[in-house]
């Protein structure tokens, strides 16, 4: 047990981020506050664009995050939007703060509030703010001109917040929120083009005016001017009463001027301007159109699966109260605003007391939380109802702890973003929101992104030693292993949901566990996820060195870990969105191995390596004695019930879930079957604990085509190492942060916070290099995750909660055949455990 002693002492829990603001409502893309965005970015989000220099990376427009996973920010023509903005030093509003806190306003400058109708090329700048914006502590008026045409291209529909500051560097700052309007003009809107400046190397760097005199720029400022906001409100853009332009011009001429040549500005509009005026030509145009629309589905399918993929762990995985201290804070009334004001309201009351035992999620899943707010506003809703609100509802059952939906919220906060206080609650976003009309809706993945995201979890590295499970095995009870591990994971993904369906608000695994078996459980499942990334983390190590030293076997394979450290340590540095396009990666590289695989052996007329006079195989295993070792094997391939309950939550039609489970296994399993068969029938009793060494070994193939696809092999897991870490890498740094004397140790100096974060994560990708190089072997530790992960989490915890929670309304036959599956699972976990300690 050494492996895992040497991480007992990880168990999880706010990356710092930026001091600038960046807006929060309407949610933003990246924002970690945005529960439908594609990747959240917990770094960068506050940074001004092309700068740096750790975000230099972040492109106009947008800053290049990719458009919300579902569009769920509706707004009518007419409407007045209360923007609101947000910054790591007030992560639950302006209430958590003193007025004096730092808010990095720089002494204010150009706000300009804008739409875009074609992904942020071009724009209409419908109201400005200057000198005193942005500031967290005001709401900023903006309202939707009454001639806006209606537009529910996703990706397409844009309010922008761009913003020049007054002091210091020259920077330019944007955030995009995705949202759909509902206009009854058909007529466009005129292009009122943003003040672009100070955005390297296209535009020149401008000073706004002198900012806002009330204070140094950085604490509480005087809000908007009442004559901004009378000007914002009064303007008729596109509409009778004259043109968008000569408003907008009569609205600035009270502002101060800014020092920027006229024929600079003037070049920069009329360039926008002229290049949409102006065209492309149809049939050009049709073919950016096309093109444009694969990569919205591209990005839109990568976007839905990293979401899935950077999440589905991080739903279970919790930390003691304690650590965020004994107090929550719920509001009993909603604050009431007039008008079509839409926003995140900010709340305040009296405190209710956590029982310090209280373990609670600090991670965001996707799915739907059953505490909300109705514009999105993320709750904390790993809390139980009981003892949040004072809500008396029926309940179900009335034995366990009810996770009922309230009526009431909790004041908003940020999980893994911020430095935690007294008054930090755990946290986590909706996709359950309501229409304009106020109706419930849920916004999910559709059907074939369900299954493309539970295939590309399911079919991970453990097909790599499908083979050897099966030579340790022979095929009767190899073939008779694999069936077993299949039924029985299918059907227990299917009472996962039924387990899920237990009560209302139940969305994750560990919430499951907690309402069978209590509080407790639910840090049981933290510690077990927690260990299973630490495994993984190493096998993915372990593989990357053993592919790479196929292709170089005259270097160490220490050597070739090492320099695998070298190049995966930074990549946990990065913003998790720079990662999300090798996502696709994983199942394309599975598949073309697979392929690869059937070729060589369908080429090959000879043995070893050759389907068509295929190794000698045995009917029953070679050695009773290796026997074991299959056990984990061939069920490592199965283990994916940690995420079936955020996809069963995502789904657009929670009712194909038994379908989409069912389909998923059916091609899952052609892939397993293929590689298994293929690997075996193969090479036989010279199987490799990874088929790819036996691939390079075995003279007579394609080598260019054979090193192609290690190479595919080699980069995947390169991938999927930092999204493996990342929970583990916020898990510590959320328990440090919360740590007095680093707290204030991290305070007295600027770049404190992120050199410790820097620290930290190397060391963390260290101590798992070195783990991988003391324990090289990727059949053990594949071994350790099948025996000792895959069947506790994907078989016999699901039938225990079953068991626990419908153990009276069942028949004797299923109670049979889960205590069957119970103790069948646990004979198998301990002796396949036990033999890849050996």
């Amino acid at each position: 047990m050494k492996f895992f002693s040497t991480f007992g002492i990880l168990a999880l829990c706010v990356a710092a981020v930026s001091a600038h603001s960046s807006m929060l409502y309407p949610a933003p893309r990246g924002h970690p506050q945005n529960p439908n965005a594609a990747v959240k970015d917990y770094d960068c989000i506050t940074a001004p664009l092309n700068q740096g220099p750790t975000c230099k990376a972040k492109p106009f427009p947008c800053g290049g995050y990719a458009m919300d996973t579902k569009i769920t920010q509706v707004f009518r023509a007419g409407d007045i939007i209360n923007v609101k903005f947000w910054n790591s030093a007030f992560p639950n509003g302006p209430q958590t703060g003193s007025e004096s806190n730092n808010q990095a306003r720089h002494n204010g400058g150009l706000c300009e509030f804008a739409l875009s109708y074609d992904g942020g090329q071009t724009y209409t700048v419908i109201a400005t703010y200057h000198r005193t914006c942005p500031d967290i502590y005001f709401d900023w008026k903006v309202k939707i001109p009454d001639a806006a045409p209606s537009c529910d291209n996703p990706g397409k529909c844009i309010f922008s917040w761009t913003w020049i500051n007054a002091l210091g560097n020259r920077e330019f700052y944007q955030n995009c929120a995705d949202i759909k309007l509902i206009g009854t003009a058909t007529a466009p809107l005129p292009i009122i083009d943003i003040t672009r400046a100070n955005l390297p190397p296209q535009f020149p760097e401008i000073m706004t005016p002198e900012g806002d005199p009330s204070n140094a720029g950085n604490a509480k400022g005087s809000g908007p001017s009442s004559s901004d906001v009378s000007d914002n409100m009064d303007l008729n853009i596109g509409g009778s009463g004259g043109s968008g332009e000569k408003n907008m011009s009569e609205q600035n001429d009270h502002l101060s001027p800014m020092d920027i040549p006229s024929s600079q500005r003037s070049n920069t509009n009329a360039n926008t301007l002229n290049h949409r005026r102006r065209g492309t030509g149809r049939s050009m145009g049709g073919i950016a159109s096309s093109l444009s629309n694969i990569g919205s589905t591209l990005q839109s399918w990568t976007g839905n699966y990293s979401h899935t993929v950077s999440t589905y762990i991080s739903d279970n995985i919790s930390v003691p109260a304690s650590f965020v201290g004994e107090t929550a804070y719920a509001n009993d009334d909603l604050e009431h605003f007039e008008g079509e004001q839409q926003q995140p309201p900010f709340f305040s009351s009296p405190p209710i007391s956590i029982p310090r035992g209280f373990y609670g999620s600090f991670l965001s899943p996707i799915s739907g939380s059953p505490q909300h707010s109705e514009y999105g506003t993320p709750v904390a809703a790993s809390i139980p109802a009981s003892i949040l609100y004072n809500d008396r509802r029926p309940r179900r059952h009335s034995r366990a702890p009810s996770y009922t939906s309230g009526h009431k919220f909790i004041d908003e906060t940020m999980p893994l973003t911020r430095t935690l206080t007294k008054s930090s609650l755990a946290s986590v976003p909706i996709s359950v929101v309501q229409d304009m009309h106020g109706i419930p809706v849920h916004i999910g993945s559709t059907f074939r992104q369900s299954i493309f995201n539970s295939c590309n979890i399911l079919i991970g590295i453990g097909i790599l030693a499908l083979p050897l499970g099966f030579r340790f095995a022979g095929w009767a009870i190899g073939l008779s292993l694999f069936v077993f591990c299949l039924c029985v994971t299918n059907y227990t993904a299917k009472l996962l949901v039924k387990c899920l369906d237990y009560d209302e608000g139940l969305h994750t695994y560990a919430d499951m566990g907690a309402i069978a078996y209590g509080e407790g459980a639910r840090f049981v499942i933290s510690v077990l996820f927690s260990l299973e990334l630490i495994a993984s983390a190493t096998a993915l190590v372990i593989l990357v060195g053993d592919s790479l030293h196929t292709i170089f076997p005259d270097v160490s394979l220490i050597v070739l870990k090492i320099l695998a450290w070298m190049v995966m340590t930074p990549l946990t540095l990065m913003a998790i969105r720079y990662l999300s396009y090798f996502s696709l990666l994983g199942i394309f590289s599975a598949t073309a191995l697979v392929c690869v695989l059937i070729y060589d052996g369908l080429t090959k007329f000879g043995k070893p390596g050759s389907l068509i006079d295929p190794m000698d195989t045995g009917l029953l295993p070679e050695s009773w004695a290796t026997l074991p070792m299959s056990f984990g094997l061939i069920m490592a391939g199965f283990t994916g019930h940690a995420v079936f309950p955020t996809v069963y939550r995502d789904m657009e039609n929670p009712k194909e879930y038994p379908r989409m489970v069912n389909l998923t296994y059916a091609m899952t399993t052609i892939v397993y079957l293929a590689m298994a068969v293929c690997g075996y029938l193969m090479f036989g009793n010279t199987t490799m604990q990874e088929i790819t060494q036996n691939i390079m070994a075995t003279p007579g193939y394609n080598r260019l085509l054979n090193q192609m696809v290690i190479w595919l092999v080699a980069i995947n897991p390169i991938a999927k190492y930092a999204l493996t870490l990342n929970p583990i890498n916020l898990t510590l740094e959320i328990y440090y942060n919360t740590i007095p004397w680093i707290e204030n140790w991290s305070h007295r100096g600027r770049g404190r916070r992120t050199a410790l974060t820097l620290f930290t994560r190397i060391l963390i990708s260290t101590i798992v290099v070195i783990v991988a190089i003391q324990y090289p072997g990727f059949d053990r530790v594949m071994g350790i995750l099948g025996s000792f992960f895959s069947y506790t989490i994907s078989a016999i915890f699901p039938c225990l909660c079953h068991l626990r929670l419908y153990g009276r309304e069942i028949s004797r036959r299923e109670k049979l055949l889960n205590w069957t599956i119970i103790l069948v699972c646990s004979c198998l976990a301990t002796l396949g455990t036990t033999w890849a300690f050996l």
